[in-house]
């Protein structure tokens, strides 16, 4: 179908005018003929019956030649026809309608041989265009398959069919003229590793393309459509993690447009790579430590293994989490997190020596121009430097090693002040939508939805 269908409703005065005409079993005016004609083209109703459960039978007959589907001109040979029965939308007073009708296979000069074009009703659906508009109407106002699915009497496939077909004219070619401005990011579709990538137009908030993967291969079909679109060379900067075949695809086919590093995704690293490695390291050198007080105190029968085991315990639990106390902003922290902050770093020294970093890289991302971020950055690696080499923690080397080799991209953001956080926002977005729908088989469709 591939479209929306339009509006096929008749006014509520002349749908109530109908109706009673029906239901006090009284001939049609010719303005009541002229409003069928409206409705149901091409035919005229033979009879109708209304069953004790309000279900209202429309029993239709042709009012003329059929119509050649090939060629669009009107024939006079008929070569078969067959009855169906088609669910219509529901009239006023009425809970249910049917629609009896016979449909004819013409045998046109042409040399046609289908089934007629009833403009009224698609081939071979089982619902009219009128049930069609509004089960598409109810789809746009936010209410799920099923929901609807049931409302209408109508199978789950069809409807996901309708809702796919007006999403496919609304979005699958957006207009892509004024991006100057985007984000890559991905997200899970799937456990077990299995991703998709989204592409935002960051001025306008929204999606415009959906990929399955992230890897080179998969995001590059979005490249080669933008320079079809003729927008390549109009971005100016893109936004991206540190997933390191989004940059490369930028620099090889967005020369033109400036790599961003986005922060939320730098904290995420120094998070995970600095701070849980950190806690780690604290924990398995106060073990050590324990266990060799242990082993002292048990030459004068002192300790048991008990009190080692416990004695562990206490110092895990004293560290769990501290990553998340460090990296958050002190304004942010209430005051029971803010007083277990303080303790901790005055019990660790590295704690205390990475503590300032997630300000300072925060500072970076604040600053208002690229020599002053980029003489932030040169500080900042030099401390991290200094860490790895007074408590011998590689960690912190490596991660300023790493915003090193990245510091292009990381010295731009202040100018362009863009990140992937929109993205992130809508990525929360997809989370929910595909949690309601128990995920999606039809990645695709998935795809439209977003």
């Amino acid at each position: 179908m591939n479209r929306i269908v339009p509006s096929e409703c008749l006014p509520l005065e002349e749908e109530r005018s109908l109706i009673e005409a029906l239901l006090s079993r009284t001939p049609f005016s010719s303005s009541g003929e002229r409003l069928w004609q409206i409705v149901y083209p091409g035919y005229s109703l033979a009879r109708f019956d209304i069953s004790p459960g309000s279900t209202l039978d429309l029993h239709l007959e042709p009012a003329g030649d059929p119509i050649c589907p090939a060629c669009g001109k009107a024939c006079t040979h008929i070569k078969d026809s067959s009855k169906r029965t088609v669910k219509e939308a529901s009239f006023l007073g009425v809970e249910r309608t049917l629609v009896h009708l016979n449909i004819r296979r013409v045998r046109c000069n042409c040399g046609c041989r289908r089934t007629e074009r009833i403009t009224w009703l698609d081939p071979n659906c089982r619902y009219t265009r009128r049930l069609a508009s509004e089960v598409q109407t109810a789809l746009r106002s936010g209410r799920s398959i099923s929901e609807v699915s049931c409302s209408f009497n109508l199978n789950w496939k069809a409807v996901k069919g309708l809702d796919k077909d007006q999403l496919k004219f609304l979005f699958d070619d957006p207009d892509v003229s004024s991006l100057r401005r985007m984000a890559i990011d991905e997200f899970a579709i799937h456990k077990g590793h299995k991703y998709a990538t989204a592409f935002m137009d960051l001025d306008a908030g929204k999606v415009f393309y959906v990929v399955k993967g992230k890897t080179q291969n998969a995001i590059e079909v979005v490249f080669q459509w933008l320079k079809d679109k003729g927008v390549a060379d109009q971005i100016e900067c893109v936004a991206v993690d540190m997933n390191a075949g989004f940059p490369a695809m930028v620099k090889k086919h967005l020369p033109k447009a400036t790599l961003v590093y986005d922060l939320f995704h730098v904290m995420q690293h120094f998070t995970r790579d600095v701070l849980i490695e950190g806690r780690k390291f604290l924990f398995k050198e106060k073990s050590k430590a324990l266990s060799a007080a242990a082993e002292a105190e048990a030459s004068n029968a002192g300790s048991t293994p008990m009190d080692l085991r416990k004695a562990k315990r206490e110092a895990k639990k004293e560290l769990r989490g501290a990553e998340w106390l460090m990296v958050r902003s002190i304004d942010a922290l209430l005051e029971s997190a803010r007083e277990r902050l303080g303790n901790l770093i005055k019990d660790n020294a590295m704690l205390a020596a990475l503590y300032p970093i997630a300000e300072q890289l925060r500072g970076i991302w604040r600053a208002a121009s690229r020599e002053n971020a980029a003489a932030l950055l040169a500080e900042l690696t030099e401390l991290l430097d200094a860490i790895a080499e007074q408590f011998s923690f590689q960690p912190a080397r490596l991660f300023a090693a790493m915003l090193r080799s990245r510091s292009s991209g990381i010295v731009a953001a202040c100018t362009h002040r863009v990140g992937t956080n929109r993205l992130e926002g809508a990525n929360n977005k997809i989370k929910v939508l595909k949690r309601i729908a128990y995920g999606f088989r039809d990645f695709e469709y998935f795809a439209l939805k977003i």
